[in-house]
């Protein structure tokens, strides 16, 4: 792509825009993909970025918030009754609470995650050994 970084599109009586081929490439999106949309009523802009699958998306957020146990592997709080000794992460993605059980293995301080899910029924789902 040119170094331009701003062009004006007309919007067709459908509501469609045509993206310039130069912003396609760099992109690297083409005909048929899907694209996500993020509008900011604060700065009035619209951000627009290929689609991954939702699930790749998610799995990666949540991936990231369970590397910050390799900082700290007590972040998360410690469980009790027939969970005790087992610690739960807590983190929200997209508006909706997850959580992550997991051990510390004390001697050299690695955490082994079994479980991540939907906070909703959660701790019950781990107690009884299913999957979220």
């Amino acid at each position: 792509m040119t170094d331009t970084k701003e062009v004006a599109v007309r919007i067709d009586d459908k509501g469609r825009v045509t993206l310039p081929r130069s912003m396609r490439r760099a992109l690297g999106i083409k005909a048929g993909d899907t694209l996500f949309f993020k509008y900011d009523p604060q700065s009035n802009r619209l951000q627009i970025a290929p689609a991954m699958s939702p699930f790749d998306t998610l799995a990666e957020e949540a991936v990231r918030e369970i590397l910050a146990l390799k900082q700290n592997p007590y972040l998360g709080h410690q469980l009790r009754g027939s969970l005790l000794g087992v610690r739960a992460l807590a983190f929200s993605l997209k508006g909706v609470a997850y959580r992550a059980a997991y051990i510390v293995q004390e001697d050299d301080k690695t955490c082994l995650v079994f479980m991540i899910g939907p906070h909703e029924g959660f701790y019950q789902k781990a107690v009884a050994g299913q999957r979220p």
